[in-house]
């Protein structure tokens, strides 16, 4: 099994979301022991940001067109908008 920790630097634990990691460190479980098994930079650090409800709106079909109810994203935002 191979567990992820989100890493702030090379040497601290991020303790924001775990997207917003500078690094991950992948260990490997093996039924007896855990051990690291490489450290991985985040690409999408800085880069990606979290939606706008107004692209979730347009993704979902929700919005002016009261008409386009589908899927469970859209039945969300015509109960709370």
């Amino acid at each position: 099994m191979k567990i992820a920790i989100g890493m702030r630097d090379k040497e601290r634990v991020n303790e924001d979301h775990f997207g917003q990691s500078k690094f991950y460190n992948i260990y490997e479980y093996d039924g007896s022991k855990v051990g690291l098994k490489e450290q991985r930079k985040n690409p999408h650090f800085g880069v990606d940001k979290h939606a706008k409800v107004e692209d979730i709106k347009e993704v979902a079909q929700v919005g002016n067109n009261r008409q386009q109810k589908t899927g469970l994203l859209a039945r969300f935002f015509n109960t709370f908008y």
